[in-house]
């Protein structure tokens, strides 16, 4: 939308059959939420990998907890 017309806007698929259009400040709010909560899923997956390959047993590896730490 940067490059469209000031004020354009984008038909955007909620659901099937549901629209909303969106303008750009909203975009670039949704673009921006986006990235935080990959970032956070990576941050963590990457915080879990960290204790999998830390384990030196079978306890230490079911002591890791899979669900927690997400976003």
């Amino acid at each position: 939308l940067q490059r469209q017309s000031p004020g354009s806007t984008i038909s955007w698929q909620l659901a099937p059959a549901t629209f909303v259009d969106l303008d750009l400040p909203t975009l670039e709010a949704l673009g921006d939420a986006a990235f935080t909560h990959v970032q956070s899923c990576f941050t963590n997956a990457r915080t879990l990998a960290a204790a999998i390959t830390a384990a030196t047993d079978r306890d230490e590896l079911n002591a890791v907890d899979l669900e927690s730490g997400w976003p």
